[in-house]
């Protein structure tokens, strides 16, 4: 934020003439200014001085001098004398936040702080806003400086308050080389939750004091680890009852909660946080309990402790047992800095109204586990209202407020996260939020992990670190400015086919299907979907690399398209693979109006997958030609996207039917078929060629009724070696509508102009001949939450010792017994026979309507009966309120037959599971949607 003083048109005046017109740094590589420090400089004034002696430099080559005629002058108000009065009526005031002035005469360029830090955070502004240089990411690589022999600056006249008070990046794991990105850090103005003593190798304790003490490194009490040292396990023996009661016995092993009613281990926390404050007033009391652990106290004084109104939840415990701590700690402090989690297992709001934190220095820090990084965190997105409506609802009971992110654990890199970090920070700083965290890994030299790319994981995204350090200074910034400046000074001469390229990344991101959640799918395997967009990105970045004129810049571009290769390319094909196995489709509902042009640039085409598997039947050899087919639907129509390669053309198409259901077949061509569920038996056969020419006809058996007229709308285009065939199929003339039930579809494919002497082809869909609707894949109208439902997925499982045998993916088998299954494989996926209880666990998903209901759909066919059962429950640790629910039992056909049950939808539910039971019964696909009617 920048701070104007305009109290009279006379002072105004005064400030003008008092500001000299320009101040000369460097003139031809020879130093001109000197930088002094106050008397006994502190660590972070230190710092201050040897970067900025540092970076004139890289920059100049200049010597800074020790005596000169002009002066850079780093410090504080309170240990320097003579500051112009414009300068000390700044510091006056209360400042919470960290806040600077640069002003300089015509001798003295003042970089002035309300704390040391403050003045280091000035002197990286001074360095970065007026010498040009910038500190992308950790590393050489990531630093940015321009070369000159002289610098001369204008004057200067810059007051800065931050817009949040506590600025920092978690850094998790272990690393042969923290110092860089805690370098980059403080650069950037963020401070430092660590470097922990153990991260800084090589130093000596005074070092490693100086160096936390010239980060503005904030001394943090308690964290995970305080119930192991206010209540550690040596009092086990002589007092258990401190400890967590489970299952009827006292626990002190690993990561143990403590039993948070009893009195002692009130007493013996509060005294932990006391002493530590007793020794740093500074600190920052840190409330939260052991380390994601699940081993909570369930003696009757907790429970009572934990219940309000009949209803027992652990954030009225473990907030309730902050408080008391709070308190006592507030009676000695008044003004300690307290930081209360809103943690996983009690991160709601408390149902307690007693419980609440009103000192003026105490804020609440919400994670944010479950949301979706993919969208902004605000009311508008659905993914997210949820938590939001939970923040805001704190905001009744605290001071303030901070927030806890976990971008690096949703598993997505190379992921253009800046636009909703830059939307989320101009949010939370809307709502007056003193903090905010993300976690990360360091920069360089990380040796955690089995990612064979944890060198990079985090330079990988590091414009979205950027963005967040540049708003947590200063929210009102825009994102494009921060970019468009970052680019330009990064990439250099090609920083036009780079901003290219990010822009490309940063749409198809936006466009990519699902969610970005911790421990979620990669998201950057579907970044991919769009026909075109892989090459269009290489081509950017070899447009790039013949821009580049350094080898600085080379260096760069290489490092995007790595990123580019390890986190898109690659997931996307293994990705892609996986569809291959699973042959179920899932249509996307239309998001926006679609127009029949052979386009493709709605965001309905852009957000749906893309399936493939096409194979020349008999000998299963993979098409000659790709071919991918999207699906996409609304009340009334279902609309089909396909992209048809055209790269091994030997001759021109074949398209000789010119008339409407002439004999299109025999042309280069697409077919479909399409069986919605009860029609008995009847089917609908779709064939366009490459010229728009159109057959239609309703099938019963082979007999096909050309009279039948669809009224579809097509549309056919070609561009750079592909066909895109676009069509709209209305559902009235089919008799047909969308609902739960799955539909039968089969698309095929005729190529005439191959090279001789095999120039014709015909492929489908997993080979399979038309007609053969036993044989064609499903359509699974709206999300379907089984995963690997048709059994294409096996992998080995060791039912007995040292035997295994393969078995569907993400299914298990009651009683694990040999005799109990068989499971045979086929192009469309694998059928599993089982005389056991065959059951999997479905994911339940949030923010649906009240009157939703899970429609299981099972296709199987047997003797006797088939039936199934749900176990579903709330809460994750522990599980409460457990629902069993025994479904509808049928009497089994001999034919495969679509068997449905019903389950109402509870929002708070977390997990389910589902169970197949019938003694004798084939299953050959399993599916499960939410229907909202």
């Amino acid at each position: 934020m920048r701070i104007f003083f305009f109290c009279s048109a006379l002072f105004l005046c005064s400030c003008v003439l008092s500001v000299a017109d320009s101040f000369e740094l460097v003139r031809e590589n020879k130093g001109l200014v000197a930088i002094k420090l106050p008397e006994h400089p502190t660590p972070s004034e230190r710092l201050a001085q040897q970067e900025l002696i540092s970076y004139l430099k890289k920059i100049s080559g200049a010597e800074v001098p020790e005596i000169a005629s002009k002066t850079i002058l780093i410090g504080t108000p309170d240990r320097l004398e003579k500051l112009p009065e414009k300068i000390q009526s700044v510091f006056r005031a209360d400042l919470q936040n960290d806040t600077f002035y640069l002003f300089s005469t015509e001798s003295v360029l003042y970089i002035i702080g309300n704390r040391s830090f403050a003045a280091l955070a000035g002197t990286y502004e001074f360095i970065e806003k007026y010498l040009g240089v910038r500190w992308f990411y950790p590393g050489e690589l990531g630093e940015y400086y321009p070369r000159m022999d002289s610098i001369s600056l204008p004057a200067i006249d810059d007051c800065q308050t931050a817009h949040f008070q506590f600025r920092e990046f978690n850094i998790c794991g272990t690393s042969k080389n923290f110092r860089s990105s805690y370098d980059w850090m403080a650069r950037n103005k963020l401070y430092s939750n660590g470097p922990h003593s153990w991260q800084l190798p090589g130093m000596s304790d005074l070092e490693k004091q100086e160096y936390r003490q010239a980060l503005g490194a904030l001394q943090h009490v308690g964290g995970h680890e305080f119930f192991r040292q206010a209540v550690p396990k040596e009092l086990f023996e002589a007092q258990p009852e401190l400890f967590a009661l489970q299952n009827g016995q006292r626990r002190w092993e690993g990561r143990v909660n403590r039993c948070l009613a009893n009195p002692e281990v009130i007493r013996r926390s509060a005294e932990y946080y006391l002493q530590s404050f007793r020794n740093n007033p500074n600190s920052i009391g840190v409330f939260i309990g052991e380390d994601d652990s699940k081993a909570f106290c369930e003696c009757p004084l907790c429970q009572q402790m934990g219940t309000f109104n009949e209803t027992f939840s652990y954030s009225n415990l473990f907030h309730l047992f902050f408080q008391k701590i709070a308190d006592q700690i507030l009676l000695e402090f008044p003004q300690a800095n307290l930081e209360f989690f809103a943690y996983w297992n009690y991160r709601p709001v408390p149902e307690n109204p007693s419980i609440h934190y009103p000192s003026p220095n105490s804020y609440v820090l919400y994670a944010a586990h479950q949301r979706c990084y993919a969208h902004p965190f605000n009311a508008d997105e659905p993914c997210n209202r949820k938590f939001f409506q939970e923040l805001i609802d704190w905001k009744g009971r605290c001071a303030k407020l901070g927030f806890y992110d976990y971008r690096y654990d949703s598993r997505c890199y190379y992921a253009p996260f800046e636009e909703v970090v830059a939307s989320d920070l101009k949010t939370f700083h809307q709502l007056g939020m003193v903090k905010w965290t993300d976690e990360t890994l360091t920069g360089e030299g990380n040796s955690w992990g089995d990612n064979p790319n944890r060198e990079i994981l985090m330079r990988s995204n590091w414009q979205s670190h950027y963005v967040s350090a540049k708003l947590l200074w200063d929210s009102s910034l825009q994102l494009e400015d921060i970019l468009q400046d970052a680019y330009q000074k990064y990439y250099g001469k090609a920083a036009p086919a780079m901003q290219q390229y990010h822009a490309l990344r940063q749409q198809l991101w936006k466009n990519a299907p699902g969610h970005c959640v911790i421990n979620g799918p990669e998201r950057t395997a579907s970044c991919l979907n769009t026909p075109g967009s892989e090459p269009q990105l290489l081509e950017l970045l070899a447009e790039a690399e013949q821009l580049a004129d350094s080898d600085i810049l080379k260096q760069r571009i290489a490092f995007d398209r790595h990123c580019l290769k390890v986190f898109w390319q690659e997931p996307a094909e293994k990705l892609r693979q996986q569809r291959l196995q699973n042959k179920d489709l899932q249509p996307q509902p239309v998001l926006d109006p679609i127009q029949i042009d052979s386009q493709f640039n709605e965001q309905t085409w852009l957000k749906a997958q893309p399936i493939e598997g096409f194979f020349v039947p008999e000998i299963q050899k993979e098409a000659s030609e790709k071919t991918m087919v999207r699906v996409a639907y609304d009340d009334e129509h279902l609309y089909l996207a396909i992209n048809a390669e055209n790269k091994n053309a030997w001759s021109p198409v074949k398209a000789e039917a010119k008339s409407r259901d002439g004999a299109v077949w025999e042309d280069d061509s697409i077919e479909i078929q399409i069986a919605p569920p009860d029609l008995d038996g009847q089917f609908f056969h779709f064939v366009i060629n490459t010229k728009g020419v159109f057959y239609d006809a309703a099938v019963y058996g082979n007999s096909g009724d050309r009279n039948f007229d669809s009224q579809a709308e097509v549309c056919v285009g070609f561009e750079k070696q592909s066909y895109f065939y676009e069509i709209k199929i209305p559902l009235a003339p089919m008799r047909a509508k969308i609902d739960f039930r799955p539909w039968q579809f089969h698309v095929m494919r005729t190529v005439t102009n191959l090279q001789p002497p095999n120039s014709s082809e015909w492929s489908s869909f997993d080979g399979v001949r038309p007609f053969q609707t036993d044989r064609f894949r499903l359509l699974v109208f709206g999300k379907n939450l089984i995963q690997n439902g048709n059994f294409a997925e096996l992998q080995p499982q060791e039912w007995t010792p040292g035997k295994a045998t393969d078995f569907p993916k993400h299914w298990e088998l009651a009683g694990r017994s040999l005799e109990h299954f068989r499971v045979e494989t086929s192009s469309q996926g694998s059928k599993v026979w089982t005389s056991g209880t065959l059951f999997t666990g479905v994911p339940v998903p949030k923010e649906q309507a009240p009157e939703s209901q899970y429609i299981f759909v099972v296709r199987a066919c047997g003797k006797g009966s088939i039936s199934a059962r749900t176990w579903s429950w709330q809460g994750y640790q522990p599980r409460s309120n457990h629902r069993h629910l025994q479904l509808e039992k049928f009497p089994l056909s001999e034919g495969f037959q679509d068997y449905y049950f019903k389950v109402p939808y509870l929002l708070d539910e977390a997990h389910m599971i589902f169970y197949i039971d019938g003694l004798d019964k084939t299953v050959q696909n399993v599916s499960c949607t939410l229907n909202h009617n």
